[in-house]
């Protein structure tokens, strides 16, 4: 069974995030700098912070309070679209693409909001 917990450390940072990009209207590149000559650590332990990264967070419906699933699904790809992954001889065996699902098919939860949606 899937559970959404709020660990107050990272909540802080994700508000952080969301204040100075929505607020001080800064760049993603700049939090990055920010973050980095904070100290703060990403989930993973690094001390570097990429904008892609933040860029996801920013986009992730699921700090506003709203967790999709089943947006995307997995099917079964034409074998000869793909190339060999780098470093094997052979395409994958089971190619797989994903595509987007319809709207009305999306699982939507409701979850504890991190940041107030209005402020968004």
């Amino acid at each position: 069974m899937a559970r959404f917990e709020v660990v107050p450390e990272e909540a802080r940072v994700v508000r952080l995030i969301f204040a100075w990009v929505g607020l001080e209207r800064i760049s993603l590149r700049e939090v990055c700098r920010r973050l980095q000559q904070a100290g703060v650590v990403t989930r993973r332990g690094s001390t570097r912070w990429y904008a892609s990264t933040l860029g996801g967070m920013l986009t992730n419906t699921t700090y506003i309070g709203h967790a999709i699933y089943g947006h995307a699904r997995y099917v079964f790809g034409p074998p000869k679209l793909l190339r060999p992954l780098r470093g094997h001889p052979h395409p994958c065996r089971r190619p797989s693409v994903r595509v987007k699902v319809p709207r009305e098919e999306w699982i939507e939860v409701a979850v504890p909001a991190l940041v107030d949606p209005s402020g968004v």
